[in-house]
């Protein structure tokens, strides 16, 4: 009786000290790398696909990939994602 009464205590213990935690889940997208991650692969690849797919631009606009990642960028670095999502 005594054994699964310490292994439920020990998994609420950590269940607690992780995943009930803000911090965690902060710590984890800091080691994953996650916000070079998006805007280095998943901002680029969102914008080239929504620009192949795009007939709906008039006739004579033509928006290179690049220069609007690069505005994207601009308008929103990554310390500011990084500040918004950690606040949240």
């Amino acid at each position: 009786m005594l054994a699964p009464a310490l292994m439920l205590s020990l998994l609420t213990s950590q269940a607690c000290g992780t995943f009930l935690s803000p911090d965690f889940y902060k710590e984890q997208l800091r080691e994953a790398d996650a916000y070079t991650f998006i805007y280095d692969e998943l901002l680029t690849t969102a914008v080239e696909d929504a620009l192949d797919g795009d007939e709906d631009l008039p006739s004579g606009v033509d928006l290179q990939a690049g220069d609007v990642v690069a505005s994207l960028r601009e308008a929103a670095p990554p310390d500011w994602l990084q500040e918004q999502v950690e606040g949240a």
